[in-house]
């Protein structure tokens, strides 16, 4: 059975400086299923917090968060726990006519400042890093921040779409091979292919992907958040079927997945974590 992630659920807080206002009598709902395997890595990198069900009814928003540690690099596991903690306080403090672009920006900005002084016990730099893909929903309105190559995808009407970027040097290739410098096969190639252009420790983002406009959800819609521990061992079909298989039961979904991916029995299996939201 995949281990559960045990990151908080929290709703969010009131405070005078955050006005909140709660909408029980919402017509629509956000609701989180979430998982996290090991694989047959020495230690967990990810990290995965979010909100729980409630927080949309009560507040008509809601964060997901994922990050994945790098491994080689020291300190992936404080890396990503520091990141999706930062990241989801920063959130709870977002008033409600926060513009989310720029509350994306800024914090991640910060998370990558934060990573990036990272100490270990000799005062030395940590020189640590990960990934981050994050969807903030708010009144049927997506917005999604992605740094690495962690991916989102969108599942609706049966097709599952990828909706983020990769920041590795193979995004870079491929933009060569569009140009006619390069081949295609020689791109493939390139040993360096997977080596990430952007991540959140590096000391100043070069890049980062945040959706504007966002994207208008729809009933039936599902927003999958995961790491490359899935992706690299599960289709992107597998996917999408596994999903609409659980239906509404986006717990499963997740359990689901980290079991499909621990099934394919790779042997350098990555540490494999999945967000699942379903919007009705």
């Amino acid at each position: 059975m995949a281990k559960k992630s045990n990151e908080p659920q929290a709703v969010r807080p009131e405070s005078q400086d955050t006005p909140t206002m709660l909408r029980f009598d919402r017509e629509d709902s956000v609701t989180i299923g979430k998982s996290s395997v090991i694989g047959s890595r020495p230690e967990q990198q990810d990290a995965i917090i979010t909100d729980n069900d409630l927080a949309y009814l009560q507040f008509g928003r809601m964060i997901a968060i994922l990050c994945d540690g790098m491994g080689g690099m020291k300190g992936g596991n404080i890396a990503s726990q520091l990141c999706t903690a930062h990241l989801y306080s920063e959130f709870q403090t977002v008033p409600d006519n926060m513009n989310i672009r720029e509350f994306f920006s800024r914090a991640l900005d910060k998370a990558d400042m934060e990573v990036n002084s990272l100490r270990t016990e000799t005062g030395k730099p940590m020189h640590s890093g990960t990934t981050l893909v994050s969807a903030v929903i708010i009144e049927g309105r997506m917005y999604l921040a992605n740094v690495g190559d962690s991916h989102g995808y969108l599942i609706r009407g049966g097709k599952i779409s990828q909706i983020t970027e990769e920041h590795n040097l193979m995004s870079l290739l491929l933009e060569e091979v569009a140009q006619g410098n390069i081949t295609m096969e020689e791109a493939r190639r390139n040993p360096k292919r997977e080596a990430l252009t952007s991540f959140i420790g590096m000391g100043g983002l070069r890049y980062k992907q945040i959706t504007d406009p966002p994207l208008e959800l729809r009933s039936g819609d599902y927003i999958i958040l995961c790491s490359d521990g899935l992706y690299r061992t599960v289709s992107n079909e597998e996917i999408k079927q596994t999903v609409i298989e659980a239906g509404v039961d986006v717990q499963g979904a997740a359990d689901a997945l980290t079991e499909l991916a621990l099934s394919k029995r790779k042997p350098k299996q990555d540490n494999t974590s999945v967000v699942v939201l379903l919007y009705q």
